[in-house]
């Protein structure tokens, strides 16, 4: 058991030889400057060559954070929510404005594609976090 970064208590991690696995409603990922020191990695970091930087469960410290943005991390796992997710409310604005963006071009049914697919993909980005 890893201590959670987040609530006090112990986040379930189990480890079968050098992979954790975590239920996805137990971690969150997020930019990594976003992280804070005493966030905990709930997968390994790694570089897209696959060496290993750091394994899961580590705590996170001011100077690991800098290391891996520096090596050019961009996002990672931590146990956890420590990040809000966006409410119902602003979820709705964010379509909205959207739809506002491309209302200029409603008669145009390549452009109304392209809103469908950015809706898509923000909230299959939104389920991701």
């Amino acid at each position: 058991m890893v201590p959670s970064a987040v609530g006090g208590g112990p986040a379930p991690v189990s480890t079968l030889g050098t992979r954790s696995f975590i239920r996805p409603q137990d971690e969150q990922r997020i930019l990594i400057t976003q992280a804070k020191p005493g966030m905990v990695l709930s997968r390994t970091v790694e570089l897209p060559n696959r060496v290993r930087l750091c394994p899961s469960g580590t705590e996170l410290s001011e100077a690991l954070i800098a290391r891996l943005f520096e090596r050019g991390i961009r996002r990672i796992h931590v146990l956890g929510h420590p990040i809000p997710s966006p409410s119902a409310e602003e979820w709705n604005q964010t379509v909205a404005r959207l739809q506002n963006r491309f209302s200029r071009v409603a008669h145009e049914p390549f452009m109304m594609s392209l809103q469908r697919h950015i809706q898509s993909e923000m909230a299959r980005a939104a389920m991701v976090q």
